[in-house]
This record gives structure tokens, sequence and C-alpha cells, in this order.
């Protein structure tokens, strides 16, 4: 690990504890409920981030940093889709939960802003640090949620989001961190790097705050 990518680490310790404390995963899957809202919760979130990468705006698109690394993002909201919808198919009283919670987030406001990926291409590759990293706790992830559906009288628990790039994983985050290395861009504006990745941790936290209110309130309805 590089001096730049320890101090990154060591600069969003914090708040990358704080979310994972927030999130706590394996506590989640413990009810096929929860689990559920949490697949929908990670959804909203990445369907957001991905369709603002899409704009033709974007710094992955328009700055050669991105587009001369060999590093591209790969989207991962259509897995937690089709996670969503084998859950949904397994276990039709959880159908009703998801359609409650859809109705219930477009009343939401503010929505997900992601408006901070578009100041500068050094902000857009701060908030893919944490994306990207976040894929490799996806790999412990999987391997104990395999073991829990052995343990469990859970018929499934799709994982095909936490699985991420599958194999790949490793190789796609050693592009991403020659990436984050080797520009010129990137070495004059590593603050930058520093301070989106904290944001997103933030925003990522407060939207899963957001959601079990939201979960929480379609609940107390009768």
């Amino acid at each position: 690990m590089s001096q730049f990518h320890s101090n990154l680490k060591s600069e969003t310790t914090f708040q990358h504890e704080s979310l994972e404390a927030c999130v706590d995963i394996f506590e989640r899957c413990n009810d096929l409920f929860r689990y559920h809202h949490l697949l929908w919760t990670y959804l909203q979130f990445y369907r957001a981030f991905e369709a603002k990468l899409k704009e033709n705006k974007s710094p992955q698109k328009t700055q050669s940093p991105f587009t001369e690394s060999g590093y591209r993002y790969i989207e991962k909201s259509h897995l937690l889709q089709k996670d969503l919808e084998e859950l949904q198919s397994e276990y039709p009283d959880i159908k009703s939960q998801s359609e409650r919670l859809t109705l219930a987030a477009k009343h939401l406001d503010p929505p997900i802003d992601f408006d901070f990926l578009l100041k500068s291409a050094s902000h857009c590759l701060g908030f893919l640090y944490v994306m990207e990293g976040s894929l490799l706790g996806g790999i412990v992830i999987t391997r104990r949620l395999k073991l829990k559906l052995q343990q469990d009288t859970f018929k499934t628990l799709p994982i095909h989001f936490f699985e991420g790039n599958g194999k790949d994983t490793w190789k796609v985050w050693a592009v991403f961190c020659d990436l984050l290395e080797d520009s010129e861009l990137f070495q004059v504006e590593r603050n930058n790097v520093i301070e989106s990745a904290k944001l997103t941790f933030e925003t990522f936290e407060n939207w899963v705050k957001r959601s079990d209110e939201l979960l929480k309130s379609i609940r107390e309805r009768p």
C-alpha cells in the first residue's frame, strides 16, 4: 500500500467505521425482511449515483486520467435488482414491503444528492475509492452469507450484489489503485480525494438512516 493510499485509509477510518456500524449487515441478515430492506436501500443509492456517472458532464467520462488509465466502473444496480427479484419470488410476502417502500420513497425530500461527484475528477476518484473498496468487504460478506445459508432454514439468500466483480474483484481494485497513485492530476488534488471519500461515507450513512426511518414509518401504518 502506497503512502497516499495509507493516508487516505487513515483519514477516512472514522467515517468508514461509522457506516459499517450503521449498516450492520450481518445483524440485518438474521431477518429476511430486514435483508430485503438492506438490498432495497443499496439499490436506491446505486441507481442514483450510477445515473449521475452516466451524465455527459461526469468527470469519469471527460477527464483523461480516467479514460487513459484502463479503469472503468462496472455497474452494480442490476445485481441488486436481481437479488430483490429472487427474494420476492421465493418469499411473496416481501414483495408488498418493496412496493410500499418504493411508493413512500417518492416523497423523500431532498433525494440523494451526488452533485459533489461532478466538482472535479479528483472528487469523483474519492467517491469511487469508497465504492470500489466496498467490494473487498463483499468478499468477506459473501463467504459468511453462504455459510449462513447452509446453517439456517432460509430457502434462499441471494448474494449477487455482494459477489460484486467475482473473481475479478482484486484485479479491478488493483487497476483502480494504480489510477489513484499515478495520475498527475490527483497528485496535486489529493485533498479533494480525501474530502470526497469522507463525504461519500457520510452520504451513504445518512441514506441508510433515512431508509430505516422510512421502513419504520410504513410498518407503523395500518
